[in-house]
């Protein structure tokens, strides 16, 4: 028997974000390269990237094919 949509929808609703969230992310500071940031991704098989300025989140990079090019160049 699979699941429903309601009872996924009431599993979803009590689920934390800590038990999904990564701990100590890898990061990248707002100076770095489009390359560096790719190449960061793909090294460690990740869709998204914090960008970090003093330790305070400034932005998300996300997984965008061209990076992965640029990380090949």
């Amino acid at each position: 028997a699979g699941f429903d949509v309601i009872h996924i929808s009431n599993m979803l609703a009590r689920l934390p974000v800590r038990r999904l969230m990564t701990k100590n992310p890898k990061t990248i500071a707002p100076t770095a390269s489009l390359i560096e940031a790719a190449r960061l991704m793909l090294a460690n098989k990740i869709s998204a990237l914090p960008v970090l300025d003093d330790r305070e989140f400034n932005h998300s990079l996300c997984q965008i094919n061209y990076l992965y090019w640029f990380a090949h160049i």
